[in-house]
């Protein structure tokens, strides 16, 4: 709890969040104890460890301020004040939130389909049709929860080149045993786009 000005308010810095106390808080919370005992017989086991915890709300530094430096130390602070690094600081973490909230919302409209082709089949030396936890096998293709299958379809097409052979989609499943299996190829009609169709 810190005091910036030298008339104005406490406040209780917490990590990212500043909020305004009273000065009976600043006294109880930082010297801990409380006016009088209070009696723990009738509590729960929560409500005495509660009643327990406020007698040990100690600062674990005290700032005392000489009354003849007051101006000086709690002098406005300026540009001049502040470390260089730390408005980029703030810059970067607005920007970070700000993509956080972007993808968290583009979560709620779009989902990744991984689509892997009979080239990547081919092209795969090892165990099974292909390795699972790759990244670089197929394409990964970003879908809106809104679109259609045949939307999808042609997304798809478009992504691979395909103009004029005719071509099918199949789900892949992933066994008991951890290999992986074409299983039924979707119908080309106008079917709704699920999360589980893919």
């Amino acid at each position: 709890m810190l005091k910036p000005e030298r008339d104005g308010k406490w406040f209780r810095f917490d990590d990212d969040r500043v909020t305004p106390v009273t000065l009976k808080e600043v006294m109880e919370e930082n010297y801990g104890g409380v006016d009088s005992p209070e009696p723990t017989g009738p509590m729960s086991n929560l409500m005495r460890q509660v009643a327990r915890h406020k007698k040990f709300t100690n600062a674990y530094m005290l700032v005392y301020i000489r009354d003849a430096s007051m101006e000086e130390v709690l002098a406005p602070i300026g540009e001049e004040n502040i470390p260089k690094h730390l408005p980029q600081r703030l810059l970067d973490e607005r920007a970070a939130e700000e993509a956080a909230r972007k993808a968290k919302e583009e979560a709620l409209l779009y989902f990744n389909a991984r689509v892997i082709s009979d080239l990547d089949f081919k092209a795969h030396d090892g165990f099974d049709l292909m390795n699972p936890i790759s990244s670089a096998i197929g394409k990964l293709i970003k879908v809106r929860r809104q679109d259609t299958y045949a939307t999808f379809r042609d997304v798809v097409a478009e992504s691979y080149g395909i103009t004029e052979e005719p071509f099918r989609i199949w789900t892949l499943v992933k066994r008991q045993n951890d290999t992986l299996r074409v299983d039924i190829p979707i119908p080309d009609s106008d079917l709704p786009l699920s999360k589980n169709s893919h």
